[in-house]
């Protein structure tokens, strides 16, 4: 899913199987999309992590601490509920996600796994 505004760009990371993990795809990816982001005039870009309410998963604790690393900072958490009513339902335990943002003036290219 990728979501943009005149300044900011916003993708979602999917989900990779254990055996494909640290290859550099995820760091591929996010170069490629703030370069695409930065040739079309963004000023920034967002990452948005779904996290479950009330306890930690590890795998998103690895996200959160590579986004750190690559230059993101969490600058909000809403209620998936809030943010998307359609999407609350089908989820298996409640949910807040984590809006992570870059400034791309100051993008630096993203460290493999």
């Amino acid at each position: 899913m990728h979501r943009r505004t005149r300044s900011r760009s916003t993708s979602w990371k999917r989900r990779r199987r254990p055996e494909h993990r640290g290859r550099g795809t995820g760091s591929a990816l996010v170069r490629f999309a703030e370069r695409h982001s930065h040739g079309r005039g963004r000023r920034a870009t967002r990452l948005e992590l779904l996290v479950p309410r009330g306890w930690t998963h590890p795998e998103k604790r690895k996200l959160d601490a590579w986004y750190r690393r690559i230059g993101y900072g969490a600058v909000s958490t809403a209620s998936v509920d809030s943010a998307y009513p359609r999407l609350a339902p089908l989820l298996c335990t409640p949910c807040d996600f984590v809006v992570y943002e870059k400034p791309l003036t100051a993008a630096r290219t993203p460290r493999e796994d």
